[in-house]
């Protein structure tokens, strides 16, 4: 991944409706780190890191897809 396509990840989770405190508490990653790769200041974080917000991402889309029906 990219450092956009980290920041997209997070633009993404946070127009669910997530502030970047509440996407730091949810992965367990420091506020910092959420800033950091949403402004795309992190080149390379670590492969735990990534797990966890596209976890985190993947939780989001499966309770908003369950919210439509």
């Amino acid at each position: 991944m990219q450092d956009d396509e980290f920041a997209a990840l997070i633009a993404g989770i946070r127009s669910q409706g997530l502030t970047p405190s509440e996407i730091a508490r949810e992965t367990g990653l420091s506020r910092m780190t959420v800033w950091r790769l949403s402004v795309g200041e992190t080149s390379r974080p670590s492969y735990d890191t990534i797990v966890r917000l596209k976890s985190l991402a993947a939780r989001r889309n499966d309770v908003t897809d369950m919210l439509r029906r």
